[in-house]
């Protein structure tokens, strides 16, 4: 099997970290799978790109915020050029845009580990008070 190329934002790690450096992390402790990790960044001074020994290749990429079409495009010139496979998006602000265009992903050979849109509005907090008991947990009003 060829080398795994994954992707992961959230790569922050500063006083609020981005849940990626640990996703990374454990992606690269694994000593059975051979993979490359690629950080895809929002700003060029988030640390966890510079964090040679975790990731290997950083892309700047445009916010979500700006729309989907540009989020993807950059995501395919990514792929052109490093051979990307997987995604694993760590903030909330990008999963609408991977769970709206997973299946165009898919077509063009990078997967993303999303939530179904229904599983994403599931775990709103607008939801919470609604949603907890249904998994035996209790929530403050």
């Amino acid at each position: 099997m060829d080398k795994l190329i994954i992707g992961i934002s959230g790569i922050n790690a500063v006083d609020n970290p981005g849940p990626g450096v640990a996703v990374a992390r454990g992606i690269k402790e694994d000593p059975g799978l051979d993979c490359e990790v690629v950080g895809l960044a929002y700003d060029a001074m988030e640390p966890g790109i510079y964090l040679d020994w975790l990731v290997d290749r950083t892309y700047l990429m445009p916010y979500p915020s700006g729309g989907g079409e540009a989020f993807i495009d950059r995501l395919l010139a990514i792929k052109a050029e490093s051979g990307l496979d997987l995604v694993i998006p760590n903030l909330d602000a990008e999963l609408p845009i991977y769970i709206r265009y997973a299946a165009e992903l898919e077509r063009r050979g990078i997967r993303v580990m999303v939530p179904s849109t229904a599983q994403f509005r599931l775990r709103s907090k607008d939801n919470l008070v609604q949603a907890a008991p249904a998994w035996g947990c209790g929530t403050p009003p």
